[in-house]
């Protein structure tokens, strides 16, 4: 947990500075639903390992903080066929969308170049809370109905003026991950 973590991660403290992330959230989730079954891995997560982390998942759910780990889960999601439920945050700007291979395109066709990870990316505190629900929400949605509401498309929320936009994209056909070969 690092300083920077405490305005828009709820879980933490300022007590958690400098501990593991996984440890603590599988604690604290534990103490509030004894019922459920958390498994912490604190490992870092590579292309290798992303398959093997992701295998025999019913759907993918990404809460990660910078973009080349998130297109590291995009490729295990569509190597194994498993849905992809992306979200971003970035100062007042926050976005989502649902993968859903090989129905829709994917992150890559999105957002194919390796943007710049920043080493703090500044974020309106209460933005996590706003993508991580509508995540949550597009995920249920999709485990209870099977529907894609969102399909090629990128939900974008803005928190500066609490308004929402849709973007619409195709899947890129020289895609290395979902896309056809190019001729």
């Amino acid at each position: 947990v690092e300083q920077s973590n405490l305005n828009r991660q709820i879980l933490f403290t300022a007590e958690d500075i400098g501990k593991p992330k996984a440890a603590l959230v599988a604690r604290r989730l534990s103490a509030q639903n004894p019922e459920i079954e958390i498994e912490a891995i604190s490992d870092k997560l590579t292309e290798t390992n992303a398959s093997e982390l992701a295998s025999g998942c019913d759907l993918i759910i990404d809460g990660l903080d910078n973009h080349s780990d998130r297109l590291k889960l995009n490729k295990a999601s569509f190597d194994l066929g498993i849905p992809f439920v992306y979200g971003a945050i970035n100062e007042w700007l926050g976005q989502l969308s649902l993968f859903n291979p090989p129905q829709t395109a994917c992150l890559a066709c999105l957002l194919p170049e390796k943007l710049q990870n920043p080493e703090v990316t500044p974020v309106f505190g209460a933005l996590p809370g706003v993508i991580g629900s509508l995540q949550a929400t597009l995920a249920l949605r999709y485990l209870m109905t099977g529907e894609n509401p969102v399909s090629n498309a990128l939900l974008i929320f803005r928190g500066d003026t609490i308004t929402f936009e849709t973007v619409t994209f195709e899947r890129r056909p020289g895609c290395g991950v979902c896309g056809k070969p190019s001729r």
